[in-house]
């Protein structure tokens, strides 16, 4: 019995001790690949998800511009101010996109020759929001009719009062002449200091650590651009206040247009004729380790319609 006990009392060998070692390791690599790859695909498909979220925020601000180009702009100015594979150049009265509407007809006699200012009321009191927000700016009067200034300068809002007063104040940079005319149906678009007459709004891609409005594109991206009211895509224009890196990730953007006799081209010669754009975004995922598989593609495509051709 008491060789028996002692039998007993000995405790594990370093065989068995090595054995469960090399057992527990076996178990703990099988689960930390089994971790690793979950990581990987985790990691993987949060990239995909972020670069398809990038892809329909540049599409959804591509898409609004086409539809809005050539809105207020006379017949004789294309709504495509040039056009290429890789990017566009559109035309509009407003690069910001803040119209009002005039919905009285102001006494013009009462202040023609005598003051700066006119007062009347627009249709939307949100309207006299917008315009009260973006005080600083500048504003343009516009006859839808035939898309014309009936009076040849740029204004200021001098007050402007929302609810149900729907009421705004312009100032001219001179005196109301008797031959000044504002109707009831116009409208007020909103520019900026030095804007070209229409206003441009051109998108492109950029490379990565380009700084665009203090905001630079991250490292070994590219990043898809939106250039306000200036023709060359240089420093200049991407200090410009109302220039902004729209989205990240975008590897590729495309550009094709569809013409009047129902031809696609890139390179389109009269830019007249062009009556809808087909626009391509590729998006990649950064390239990292933790990336299953190498760095990821995703595309999407649309065809916008030129809505403001005459």
């Amino acid at each position: 019995m008491i060789q028996t006990a002692s039998k007993w009392k000995r405790g594990f060998t370093l065989v068995e001790i090595l054995i469960v070692i090399a057992i527990l390791g076996v178990i703990m690599g099988v689960v930390y690949s089994v971790y690793l790859t979950h990581q990987k695909s985790a990691y993987t498909q949060e990239e995909v998800v972020e670069v398809q979220q990038n892809l329909r925020i540049a599409m959804e601000s591509i898409t609004k511009d086409i539809r809005m180009a050539g809105m207020l702009v006379p017949s004789t100015t294309p709504p495509i101010a040039a056009a290429s594979t890789d990017s566009i150049f559109l035309n509009m009265a407003s690069a910001r996109g803040v119209y009002a509407m005039i919905d009285e007809t102001p006494d013009m006699s009462a202040v023609a020759g005598t003051a700066d200012k006119v007062a009347f009321k627009v249709k939307s009191s949100g309207d006299v929001d917008v315009f009260k927000e973006n005080r600083g700016n500048p504003v343009r009067l516009i006859r839808p009719i035939d898309c014309t200034q009936p009076i040849s300068a740029t204004f200021s809002i001098y007050t402007s009062n929302g609810g149900t007063t729907r009421s705004m104040t312009l100032q001219k940079p001179a005196l109301f002449a008797s031959g000044d005319s504002i109707k009831r149906g116009d409208m007020i678009a909103m520019t900026e200091t030095g804007a070209p007459d229409p206003n441009t709004v051109k998108y492109s891609v950029v490379n990565g650590g380009t700084v665009v409005n203090s905001v630079t594109c991250p490292q070994n991206q590219k990043c898809l651009v939106r250039i306000a009211n200036c023709t060359d895509a240089d420093a200049t224009c991407y200090t410009n206040g109302t220039s902004n890196i729209i989205a990240g990730n975008i590897s590729n953007l495309q550009f094709s247009y569809m013409l009047n006799d129902s031809s696609e081209t890139d390179t389109p010669t009269d830019l007249g004729a062009i009556r809808a754009v087909r626009v391509t975004i590729t998006g990649q995922t950064s390239s990292t380790s933790l990336l299953s598989g190498g760095p990821k593609t995703r595309q999407l495509t649309s065809v916008m319609k030129i809505r403001n051709r005459r």
